[in-house]
């Protein structure tokens, strides 16, 4: 079972009898847009699934098409490079999902689209847009996010 707790997203394999994965195949390859993100959730760690990266991508972007902030999270996640190994970084995709996650309120995605308006020397610092992504995510419980705003509000 895959579920939304919180900060992550998780993927619960203790009743791997009752996990229907031809059911979300089926509803993926109908278009459903939960299911393909579950889906690539499956590729992406391997449940019920060997794991394969191209195809969860795959998966995430029929999702991420149709709106769903969690895809186009996984998305910007992995064209920042840090999806899997040796995945090189491609920046300009990884913003643009990080920011059409963030718009919908993915809480992941305003803290990393934050923290790499912050951290990253290649973006041009924009110190609003990095406050006020952080003090989104630090509203809904990232404890990361407020460290990082008390930093930026003592120097």
């Amino acid at each position: 079972m895959i579920r939304k707790t919180g900060e992550r997203i998780e993927i619960e394999m203790k009743n791997i009898k009752d996990f229907d994965l031809k059911g979300i195949l089926d509803k993926a390859e109908q278009g459903y847009a939960v299911a393909q993100f579950e889906l690539g959730c499956c590729y992406a760690y391997g449940a019920c699934v060997e794991k394969d990266h191209m195809r969860a991508k795959e998966w995430f972007e029929k999702s991420a098409k149709q709106g769903n902030a969690d895809a186009q999270y996984f998305l910007g996640f992995h064209h920042y490079g840090s999806y899997e190994e040796g995945n090189p970084k491609d920046l300009e995709p990884a913003l643009e999902y990080y920011i059409s996650a963030a718009k919908q309120g993915n809480l992941n995605a305003q803290y990393n689209l934050a923290l790499h308006y912050y951290l990253d020397e290649s973006l041009e610092q924009n110190l609003e847009l990095v406050v006020e992504g952080l003090e989104d995510a630090a509203s809904q419980g990232v404890l990361k996010a407020r460290e990082i705003l008390e930093k930026i509000a003592s120097a």
